[in-house]
């Protein structure tokens, strides 16, 4: 449909555009280059469109079909005896088209966008983690501090750290140096120190021991609470994985949320097709009716109450035991009694 192909790019470059928002505050104040915020935009495009699609669909279907009715067409085509699954034969084509689409989206495109935002995201995190930590202060990062006299290009002037070890936590570590650099090694960050020295304190912050060193590598990654490692959630995961993730999950509840996310990619898919049927039943065959906008206006909520039903679907399955293979069912009940109230209950007309 080329309505379709209009309508689609304006809506999704506007909510796409509106989600990138929440990415600019990183060139404004962490200075990432212009390159690598577009690759991190350009990663949430996949699941931009295909959670719009749907919606465009919708849209463009009723502008076509409402005005074919304005230009009393469709009863031209009901009086040389079509019936109203023929009207409708092209629409419901192009919407199983876009489902087989979405559904390949779904499984694969959309995971692998995911695992390369996680990456770049990874990256991004590594580089601003410096950026974080101003000269001249006191970085107080949980519970660790740093200070960086001065800070030019990858080298350090001053440098001061107290942090308190994971696996000793009732001692405090400081080290001190009177140089540096910093360098990123696989998405990790660590500080190079010179001519510096190591004190381990007790509870009472009395030195345990001292170690002058002339050299020390130092990582500071973990420093930065809000820049650590994100682990992967189940939409983030391909349709293979997450069937073997729910195979290895010892716990029900974790087993159950990674096939309602595989199966619910199946069901979504069906969207386009659902929007069809709404849009034949309510504007081909009301297509006689005096107050054609009624019909415009509740296809629309049709459209949307019958997306808001479907994900409802999915989201319920991904809570309740047992519940998750009868959504086939039920969307099958579903898609059979818009069937039957788009063209077998009307076929005569």
């Amino acid at each position: 449909m080329a309505n379709f192909i209009t309508i689609s790019p304006v809506i999704i470059t506007v909510v796409w555009l509106t989600a990138s928002i929440r990415y600019i505050n990183l060139i404004i104040t962490d200075n990432i280059q212009f390159s690598v915020f577009c690759k991190l935009v350009l990663c949430t495009l996949p699941e931009i469109v295909n959670t719009i699609s749907p919606i465009c669909f919708l849209i463009s279907g009723i502008y076509v079909f409402y005005r074919m009715r304005s230009d009393q067409e469709i009863v031209v085509m009901m009086t040389s005896s079509k019936s109203t699954f023929s009207i409708a034969e092209p629409l419901l084509f192009f919407a199983a088209i876009l489902s087989v689409v979405m559904y390949y989206a779904q499984v694969n495109l959309i995971p692998i966008s995911h695992k390369s935002l996680i990456d770049i995201s990874q990256k991004v995190r590594s580089q601003v983690s410096m950026s974080i930590i101003k000269p001249g202060v006191f970085n107080v990062l949980g519970n660790s501090v740093i200070y960086i006299g001065a800070k030019t290009n990858d080298s350090l002037v001053d440098v001061f750290i107290s942090y308190i070890p994971k696996k000793t936590p009732l001692k405090t570590n400081i080290i001190s140096a009177k140089s540096g650099s910093y360098e990123i090694n696989n998405n990790r960050l660590y500080i190079t120190l010179k001519n510096g020295s190591r004190q381990v304190l007790d509870e009472q912050n009395k030195p345990l021991s001292v170690l002058k060193f002339e050299r020390f590598s130092f990582e500071v990654t973990d420093f930065v609470k809000r820049y650590s490692t994100k682990s992967e959630k189940p939409h983030e995961k391909t349709q293979k994985e997450l069937f073997e993730e729910a195979k290895k999950a010892s716990v029900d509840k974790i087993k159950l949320r990674y096939l309602s996310e595989a199966h619910g990619r199946y069901v979504i898919s069906v969207l386009p097709i659902i929007n069809a049927l709404f849009i034949s039943g309510f504007l081909i065959i009301a297509s006689n009716r005096e107050r054609r906008w009624h019909g415009l206006l509740k296809c629309f909520a049709g459209g949307v109450v019958g997306q808001i039903f479907v994900i409802s679907l999915v989201n319920i399955s991904g809570k309740i035991e047992n519940f998750l293979y009868y959504n086939y069912a039920i969307m099958a009940i579903f898609i059979c009694i818009l069937m039957h109230f788009s063209f077998l209950k009307n076929r005569k007309r």
